[in-house]
């Protein structure tokens, strides 16, 4: 590179979920400034950077970040034909950002830059091996948003005493904002409609227990059941906060003695007892209230089925032939 430049974002993006940004920090110089020069072209633009990526600040949960954020910070510059080596950063809400340098463990063609004297310069500054990819990593606590100037030139000091950059060649960087949560429509409610519906579009044969109270179904076939909406709004009414399905068996003293704890320890999703009539009855309360989405409540209406095929299970192996048992 002939071109003694340095290269800032023309704009600074919001700080939109997920978010891909990559450039250079420096696009190279002809003849390798001064160490102060290369810090004071360099600093802002990985500070920015750094801010963007690793502060999250308290007052802006819910608006400025969501649980299930995370980013990620990398600068790498090449050594050789395809040969790259790297400076990055890990960052999470409420977290210790981690900062790994590269080490060649994934990637054998830079491995002989990571030299001895590279790994002790390194281990001298708080790294030491860990992590998946078997880098040099630390943990970096950012107190305040002033931190991330401090973790910039922490970044830089790698990058240039450790790893040899002397801006001769790109500086790149790659700055991701990511997430682990994705808009989705949700219900706060359900009505007695959207819940007969819910029901047989996964598959359960229905009919209302009562006509006139709107708040129960039962199933008509195989698996046997019953689906009761709970909580009814006292500003909407029609609309409930959840429901409740629940199976009940009437089986001999000893079978019921067998089933009930041995469901207990193997139905994480479900309520096992033995209610007042002597039955025994399992339950699983969905809670609506606060939104949840169509395929969470499809996720946990197939766990309610693959109960029901436990307890018959359970129900089956502990009995004798001759039993005589009802599931309704």
């Amino acid at each position: 590179m002939t071109t003694d430049q340095i290269s800032y974002p023309q704009t600074i993006q919001p700080l939109i979920r997920p978010l891909n940004d990559d450039g250079f920090v420096l696009t190279g110089f002809s003849t390798p400034p001064a160490p102060n020069e290369l810090i004071t072209r360099s600093l802002p633009a990985i500070t920015n950077h750094l801010e963007r990526a690793c502060w999250w600040p308290k007052e802006e949960k819910g608006s400025g970040w969501q649980l299930g954020d995370f980013s990620f910070y990398i600068l790498e510059f090449a050594v050789a034909d395809g040969v790259k080596l790297y400076a990055q950063v890990w960052s999470e809400p409420d977290e210790n950002v981690v900062f790994e340098v590269a080490s060649g463990a994934w990637n054998p063609p830079a491995e002989q830059f990571v030299t001895d004297s590279v790994k002790e310069a390194l281990l001298n500054r708080g790294f030491g091996p860990g992590g998946q990819a078997g880098n040099f990593r630390k943990f970096v606590s950012l107190k305040r948003k002033d931190d991330c100037r401090r973790l910039a030139r922490e970044l830089i000091g790698v990058v240039t005493e450790c790893l040899g950059y002397d801006a001769r060649s790109p500086l790149a960087y790659k700055l991701h904002l990511g997430q682990r949560t994705r808009a989705a429509q949700v219900f706060d409610s359900l009505t007695y409609d959207d819940f007969g519906r819910l029901l047989q579009s996964c598959g359960f044969s229905i009919e209302p227990i009562e006509e006139s109270h709107r708040s129960a179904y039962r199933t008509t076939v195989a698996p046997y059941f019953v689906a009761g909406l709970k909580g009814e709004s006292e500003k909407r009414p029609g609309e409930f906060d959840g429901f409740v399905l629940s199976l009940y068996a009437d089986l001999t003293p000893a079978v019921l003695m067998a089933v009930e704890p041995e469901l207990r320890s193997e139905l994480p999703f479900a309520q096992v007892r033995i209610d007042s009539d002597g039955d025994l009855a399992v339950s699983q309360p969905v809670i609506v209230r606060g939104g949840v989405t169509e395929t969470h409540l499809r996720h946990l209406l197939g766990f309610w089925r693959s109960a029901i095929a436990r307890v018959e299970k359970a129900i089956e192996k502990h009995s004798e032939a001759t039993d005589d048992r009802v599931l309704n």
